[in-house]
């Protein structure tokens, strides 16, 4: 059977409309910090879910402490309305009526995971990292123009140097990483594996995407990774190209 008998796709907005497709798990990955009004959104599916008290909900959302304690400029953007805490991630499904079972980091640390069910008692023990996430807050305010300063000399050492720069990763934290980085600092390209984005630009500031293919031509002196957590992954996939370079990775 093909992939079509298996799954059946509802192209609309989750809403309560959709009550009666009773779940065993609902996923909501990487989406809650997109929305203005997250009580009133996590509230509408825990009523979605009146008569499910087994259900497990799952939400992802990035970590806002791991950017505030790394000073994580490019993980700061308009589109993210919401941030959260492990803390504030909890209170927030526990207001909503929901149980919740347990709260972890994962991706190396980069966001935070949530495990839920509708029921009235919560298993895991309350988090409260309201002091720590005042603390952080603040140092990030004093230091982050600091770090954003650290940067652009790094990147103004490679130009002077002579190395022809180039980003890994178009994406939100690229769009952001450049835009702080400065105009006078020539990027021409930011690489991307999506081959949807290939021949595109960056918003705001105008890199054309391109594949890492490209890279056997354009041989660049500098690659700034900006996920970690992919460095591995993308030296093999230069070594695999033939493609030797310095890189360095946003942290």
């Amino acid at each position: 059977a093909g992939l079509g008998d298996q799954v059946k796709f509802i192209r609309e907005l989750y809403s309560e409309a959709y009550s009666h497709e009773r779940a065993d798990f609902v996923c909501c990955k990487m989406t809650l910090e997109h929305i203005a009004d997250t009580l009133k959104f996590v509230t509408m599916v825990r009523r979605a879910l009146d008569g499910s008290p087994d259900t497990v909900v799952f939400f992802q959302v990035p970590d806002m402490l791991r950017i505030l304690r790394e000073r994580a400029f490019w993980d700061v953007y308009y589109e993210h309305c919401s941030y959260f805490t492990a803390g504030s991630l909890q209170s927030l499904f526990v207001r909503a009526g929901f149980s919740v079972d347990d709260v972890w980091s994962e991706y190396g640390s980069q966001v935070l995971m949530i495990a839920a069910r509708p029921a009235s008692t919560s298993s895991a023990a309350t988090i409260d990292d309201a002091a720590p996430t005042l603390s952080l807050t603040r140092t990030f305010a004093a230091d982050v123009d600091r770090t954003i300063a650290e940067w652009r000399s790094r990147l103004l050492g490679y130009q002077k140097a002579g190395k022809s720069i180039v980003i890994w990763g178009a994406g939100s934290k690229g769009v952001a990483f450049l835009t702080k980085a400065g105009s006078d600092i020539e990027i021409r390209y930011a690489v991307d594996v999506n081959p949807y984005k290939h021949g595109t630009f960056l918003a705001g500031t105008g890199q054309e995407i391109v594949g890492p293919q490209f890279l056997r031509e354009y041989r660049p002196g500098v690659i700034v990774v900006m996920n970690p957590i992919y460095v591995d992954e993308i030296s093999e996939d230069l070594r695999r190209l033939g493609v030797e370079t310095d890189i360095v990775a946003l942290s």
